[in-house]
């Protein structure tokens, strides 16, 4: 099953750098794997202060959130 993504929600601090057409393409000061096709086709995760957050199997299994330097981010995705 391919899930769609709605744009990326503003993040405080401008962490994200590139977000086409619902495809992540970049995080600053995070690590989040490329989505392709407006699915996730493999892990994507967030590090931060080396906690994990993540997608599997293009199911959203949590909404993502996290701190960076001392900014809490606010909610990432919804599903269209």
């Amino acid at each position: 099953e391919v899930l769609m993504w709605r744009k990326l929600f503003e993040i405080v601090g401008g962490v994200v750098e590139t977000v086409v057409g619902g495809v992540v393409e970049k995080v600053v000061g995070g690590v989040v794997e490329t989505f392709v096709g407006g699915g996730v086709e493999k892990v994507v995760e967030i590090v931060v202060g080396g906690h994990c957050s993540g997608i599997v199997g293009g199911i959203m299994r949590r909404k993502l959130f996290g701190i960076v330097g001392g900014i809490k981010w606010r909610k990432l995705f919804e599903m269209v």
